[in-house]
């Protein structure tokens, strides 16, 4: 057996295709970065934290609806049209928060709404969603190596443009 990563053998001792392993990874890092916002002190660690959230984020919510939920939403129409639209309001916030340069006053409530639906977005989506993923049909490997391919690419843009971003200013 050819194991790549954590993430790899993870996969394989639970029997879930790597794709739906990835996913949940992208998840708890999410997760961690909104902990890590709770004990932010300064509005520059609020910042960062914010600037890093937004870009995982959006990364992940892109490749969720150009790769990984179509082909669910063969399978589980409902539950794919909530995800999409949850994913839509979620996007708002992150369009709110990138402005942001963490010292507003409601920068706090702002990340904790945001906390809060991704939590439920994704019980929902690990539950009844991704389990669907097997019942597609698709590639699984093929689709995980397309969204490592993906991710790889809009991340390297992301700093990139982040990089442009300071020399700006």
């Amino acid at each position: 057996m050819n194991i790549k990563s954590v993430g790899d053998a993870v996969s394989a001792m639970m029997g879930e295709p790597e794709i739906v392993t990835m996913l949940k990874e992208d998840h708890r890092k999410v997760e961690g970065l909104f902990a890590e916002f709770e004990s932010a002190r300064t509005s520059r660690q609020r910042k960062s934290l914010i600037d890093k959230f937004v870009t995982e984020l959006t990364i992940h919510a892109t490749l969720e609806e150009q790769i990984v939920y179509p082909p669910i939403m063969r399978e589980e129409e409902d539950g794919a049209k909530e995800a999409y639209e949850e994913h839509h309001v979620v996007k708002g916030l992150l369009r709110e928060l990138s402005k942001m340069d963490g010292s507003e006053e409601n920068v706090k409530a702002k990340v904790k709404v945001l906390s809060e639906l991704i939590q439920h977005h994704v019980k929902e989506e690990e539950g009844e969603l991704l389990p669907k993923l097997k019942e597609t049909g698709e590639d699984l490997d093929m689709m995980a190596e397309t969204v490592k391919k993906h991710k790889m690419r809009m991340l390297n843009k992301s700093k990139t443009t982040a990089v442009k971003h300071r020399k700006a200013s």
